[in-house]
């Protein structure tokens, strides 16, 4: 009867210990959900990015004032030269899951480079929009919601996915075919 007893609680002390780890390592991580969540203006906005009715891109020209506003807004900085251009919903998916997850962002990594944005992604659900301006030299991003910046990050360990899916929503434009898509 002793050894039963030592052997349940040995197994519900070990229960134990791997749900308080599992607890620790997901609390860690829900500060970088948390992060994201922010970065899109809100669970309305993180909802709007990965169900869009509607995802449109558009190819931007920098119009810099060198006043240092085109880095806080690029809403009011920049031409569009090219589109909307409806993006497939293969692609839309793709890049919808990337830049929701925790992971798609180096976190920790701060860069002196100041962006210059050559891609929006708009992503549209009934009355909301959630705009994704892409830097593809620098390898940040700005999002904007419903008109105001709400967040921003480098995109670094999603790069690949984002200049395959420019690639293929710009294939005429000789600019966005030379982008690389390693770091």
């Amino acid at each position: 009867m002793k050894r039963k007893t030592k052997a349940i609680v040995g197994v519900v002390l070990a229960a134990t210990l791997l749900a308080t780890f599992v607890m620790i390592r997901e609390g860690l991580s829900l500060g970088k959900h948390s992060s994201v969540t922010k970065m899109f203006g809100g669970n309305d906005g993180l909802l709007t990015v990965t169900h869009p009715t509607k995802v449109a891109a558009y190819r931007l020209k920098a119009n810099l004032k060198n006043d240092g506003t085109e880095y806080t807004n690029p809403n009011s900085n920049y031409e569009v030269i090219a589109g909307p251009i409806s993006v497939p919903e293969t692609v839309a998916a793709e890049v919808s899951a990337v830049l929701v997850s925790p992971r798609s962002y180096d976190w920790e990594g701060a860069k002196g480079c100041m962006p210059e944005y050559g891609v929006r992604l708009s992503f549209l659900r009934e009355s909301d929009q959630v705009d994704v301006y892409l830097c593809f030299e620098c390898q940040i991003l700005s999002v904007s919601r419903n008109g105001p910046v709400t967040g921003g990050g480098n995109f670094d360990p999603m790069n690949a996915v984002l200049v395959r899916a420019a690639k293929t929503m710009f294939p005429n434009d000789s600019e966005i075919q030379k982008l690389k898509s390693g770091w």
